[in-house]
């Protein structure tokens, strides 16, 4: 990321694949939102600075319409964690573990009979 304030939305694992009775697939994939900005000169008040970071990105990943436009079930954070500056950085991090839940036809990843 050559500038700041900057945001990455990262795939990850799909997990809690579960076949259901009506010929479909109900599946959670995690996604993490990585959120990073300049932290503030004043190192006492960097909790506070990722707190606020923290509270946007899940109000902004978690507000509005959790289904996408009717894509997916839901959309749900499941954990959150501040990453503050190591010694020579001025950058400070946070991470959001998003969870969206979906169904698939059994056999076509890309098709929701039933959605």
């Amino acid at each position: 990321m050559s500038e700041l304030p900057a945001r990455a939305l990262w795939d990850a694992d799909d997990s809690d694949i579960e076949q259901t009775r009506y010929g479909q697939v109900s599946v959670n994939t995690t996604l993490t939102l990585l959120d990073q900005c300049y932290a503030n000169a004043d190192h006492t008040t960097w909790s506070t600075q990722a707190n606020e970071m923290l509270a946007e990105a899940i109000t902004d990943a978690t507000s509005g319409d959790r289904t996408l436009a009717g894509l997916v079930d839901d959309v749900s954070y499941s954990a959150a964690m501040p990453m503050y500056p190591d010694e020579g950085s001025n950058i400070i991090s946070v991470a959001i573990s998003i969870e969206v839940r979906w169904r698939h036809d059994l056999g076509d990843p890309t098709t929701n009979s039933m959605g």
